[in-house]
C-alpha cells in the first residue's frame, strides 16, 4: 500500500467519525430543543381546566373562605406531585397580597353601599380566585369557561364581556395578580411534565426552536418553488 493510499484511508476513517459525532451532537441537540406549541397550548388548557374542577370540588366540600383560597392552590402541589420552589417569604407574600386585596375590594364595596358576602358559599369560585369580586362584578372571566382565550396575538388586547386581555409578546395574557399567577405557576409545571412524557420541551416563548424554524422556511421555499417554478428561474 502506497504512502498516499495510507493517508486517504485515514482521512476517511477521520472524516466518517467526526461526520457520526457531529451527526450525534445534532440529534442530541435536537431532542433537547425540540418544541410543538400548538400541543402545548392544548395541555395547557386542559391543566388549566383540571385545576379549576379540583379547586371547585374542593369548594363544594368546605366552601373556601377568604384565607383558605390560597393554601386550597397551594395543596394541589401536593396533589399533582410537583415541586412549590418558592420560599417561605414568597409564599406569605403571595398570601399577604391577596388578603390585601380582598381588604381593598370589601372597603370599595362598603363604599358604595353593597353588601359584602360573608357566606363563602354563595361565592363562586373564579370570584374567590379574583379576589371575593363578587357580588360586584356578575359575569366570570370567560378563559375560565374557555382557557384558550389566555393565548392570541402577541402585543394585543381584546375586551370579552367587559373582561380585558392584555397579550404580551409570547401572545400570553398576562394575569398575573394573586391567586392567578399560582395557578399559572402549576399550569406551566404540569405542561412542562406532559411535554416531557411525550418527548416535547416546553417553550416559554411559544415559538418553536431556531432549527425547528428553520426548516418550516425551507421546507415553505420548496412547496413555493415546485408551485411557482417560474418564481425562481
Amino acid at each position: 500500500m502506497t504512502l498516499a493510499l495510507v493517508v486517504l484511508v485515514v482521512f476517511l476513517v477521520v472524516w466518517f467519525s467526526d461526520s457520526a459525532k457531529k451527526r450525534e451532537e445534532k440529534q442530541a441537540h435536537q431532542k433537547k430543543t425540540i418544541t410543538n406549541v400548538k400541543l402545548q397550548d392544548e395541555l395547557w388548557c386542559d391543566n388549566f381546566k383540571m385545576i379549576i374542577a379540583d379547586l371547585e370540588e374542593l369548594d363544594k366540600v368546605s366552601p373556601l373562605t377568604a384565607d383558605q383560597v390560597m393554601p386550597a392552590i397551594e395543596s394541589l402541589f401536593d396533589k399533582y406531585d410537583i415541586p412549590d420552589e418558592r420560599t417561605s417569604r414568597e409564599k406569605q407574600i403571595a398570601t399577604n397580597a391577596y388578603l390585601q386585596a380582598i381588604q381593598s375590594r370589601q372597603d370599595k364595596l362598603n363604599h358604595e353601599e353593597y353588601r359584602y358576602p360573608t357566606d363563602a358559599s354563595i361565592i363562586p369560585l373564579p370570584f374567590k380566585i379574583i379576589y371575593y369580586s363578587y357580588p360586584h362584578e356578575t359575569t366570570i372571566p370567560p378563559h375560565f369557561n374557555n382557557p384558550a382565550l389566555i393565548f392570541g396575538e402577541p402585543n394585543t388586547s381584546k375586551k370579552i364581556d367587559g373582561f380585558e386581555y392584555k397579550y404580551d409578546y409570547t401572545g400570553r395574557a398576562r394575569i398575573l395578580t394573586e391567586p392567578n399567577s399560582l395557578i399559572y405557576r402549576i399550569c406551566n409545571l404540569l405542561t412542562e411534565r406532559d411535554l416531557y412524557e411525550k418527548g416535547f420541551n416546553f417553550s416559554w416563548n411559544r415559538q418553536e426552536s431556531s432549527w425547528q424554524q428553520s426548516e418550516q422556511q425551507i421546507k415553505e421555499y420548496k412547496d413555493k418553488k415546485k408551485k411557482y417554478p417560474w418564481l425562481y428561474r
